[in-house]
């Protein structure tokens, strides 16, 4: 005899009232639990798993670097879009590629990747240490004509 989990009514505002297993309700109290506790096993869990620490100020003024990338986005379309087709030319390293612009990423810590530029490209937007010969680690350009 097979028995299943018994359901809950879950109201939604904007949507018909759905049903829903009472163990899926479950997983999702479960997930929204808070993040500062330990896990069973050995000891505390990550730094990665803390609570964020709202009341320590930040001494990091992000609003020129959101602005410089809406700026990005709204002077070429197809980063508005799915228009980039992206690859991995090295370990570190993501490239994306659309009709007249190109976005390269140096994800790696220590090592620089070589840029190359081709004619009627140049450098467009900048994130960390970059130059006409190469990204330098933990740094993006993006290339347009």
């Amino acid at each position: 005899m097979t028995t299943t989990a018994p359901l809950q009514t879950v109201p939604s505002k904007t949507a018909p009232t759905k049903t829903v297993p009472s163990k899926t309700v479950a997983s999702i109290r479960w997930l929204a639990a808070p993040t500062s506790w330990s896990w069973p096993s050995s000891g505390p869990g990550p730094a990665c798993r803390e609570a964020y620490p709202w009341d320590v100020p930040w001494s990091a003024d992000l609003r020129p670097f959101i602005k410089s990338l809406a700026e990005l986005r709204s002077a070429h379309g197809v980063l508005r879009r799915e228009g980039l087709r992206w690859s991995a030319p090295g370990a570190d390293v993501l490239e994306g590629v659309a009709d007249d612009l190109r976005v390269v990423i140096n994800r790696s810590r220590s090592n620089s990747v070589p840029l190359t530029i081709e004619s009627g490209q140049s450098l467009v937007w900048t994130l960390g240490i970059v130059d006409n010969q190469s990204v330098s680690p933990q740094s993006a350009a993006v290339l347009g004509s």
